[in-house]
């Protein structure tokens, strides 16, 4: 009811990108727009918007998907509309036909680890992608900050799994198993997942990052090559199996839909008196309190956590 009612529309590689509205909220703009394939099959209920650019960044999401008029629904919300009024919002790639897998392989385990491993300086890696399970690893006495200082140093194995992933090095340090594996550095590989299996039990790994080796590849983000670490014993590991599940996608499309925006009409704003409540966690002040039709803002001094506010 608030919004800027648009219809500016762009076609690129037989899809149409068409703006519907737009408006402000605070320093976020928001942008409502339609993706539509008009020669195919390439939209789905599983869309995602890989590369975009509004304003100072952001995110964009598809929220309806019509498989009658196979037309997505986006909605971008971003920050510095304010700073670059004239700019506007541009598509560049998107990703549909979300396909789950699961494939369980058999290693030689004993063969693979008989070879000695060299080890690399990681410390200059410009960033390392992954994950730490922290009550895990504080189990172990280890940290985030020393286990991402050295990395395996690739294709020292190199014992295809397959044609599409392989072991390219693996070694045991401080009694924990380094498994790096090379994964496809594609866009349409999304997501991998290595588990252990030993007698039925599942053996996830608590840590896992990115070893950058001359190989990183910029349309994806990502390194060739990613390291997991697995709380497993030299003897337990014979009777492993290695299990990969994950998803990739059928689509990857790439495009320019741009569209030229103006400057968004602003949502009522309504302000609210601060307030300071008491807590079972003590005193806690709220300030510069606003509430829009789609957002409740507030600064506040104090324990927020598990505590339910109620604004007079």
């Amino acid at each position: 009811l608030n919004s800027d009612k648009l219809s500016q529309n762009v076609t690129d590689q037989g899809l149409e990108l068409k703006a519907v509205a737009s408006f402000k909220d605070g320093s976020n703009q928001y942008l409502v727009s339609q993706l539509t394939d008009l020669t195919g099959e390439r939209l789905d209920e599983s869309t995602m918007i890989d590369r975009w650019q509004m304003f100072g960044g952001g995110n964009t999401q598809m929220t309806h998907y019509d498989a009658s008029t196979k037309t997505a629904t986006l909605v971008t919300s971003a920050i510095g509309a304010d700073d670059t009024p004239n700019s506007g919002f541009q598509l560049t790639a998107f990703t549909s036909g979300k396909k789950d897998f699961a494939t369980t392989y058999h290693p030689n385990w004993q063969n693979l680890l008989q070879a000695k491993k060299s080890w690399i300086d990681l410390t200059k890696q410009q960033a390392q992608g992954g994950g730490l399970n922290e009550e895990v690893a504080k189990n172990y006495g280890v940290s985030w900050n020393e286990l991402v200082k050295t990395g395996l140093k690739p294709s020292q194995v190199n014992e295809k799994l397959d044609n599409q992933f392989t072991i390219s090095n693996i070694a045991y340090k401080d009694d924990l198993l380094h498994l790096q594996l090379k994964i496809p550095n594609t866009p349409k590989m999304a997501a991998v997942f290595p588990q252990l299996v030993i007698n039925d039990k599942k053996i996830d790994s608590f840590a896992d990052f990115s070893v950058d080796y001359g190989t990183h590849n910029n349309k994806t983000g990502r390194a060739d090559y990613q390291e997991y670490i697995f709380p497993v014993k030299k003897a337990d590991l014979t009777q492993a199996k290695l299990v990969l599940t994950g998803w990739r996608w059928e689509t990857y499309q790439e495009g320019d839909w741009a569209i030229q925006l103006k400057k968004a009409k602003e949502l009522p704003l309504t302000k609210i008196s601060s307030q300071t409540l008491t807590t079972q966690q003590g005193e806690l002040k709220l300030d510069n309190i606003q509430l829009s039709p789609i957002a409740l803002d507030f600064n506040y001094t104090g324990n927020l956590n598990g505590t339910t506010i109620t604004l007079n």
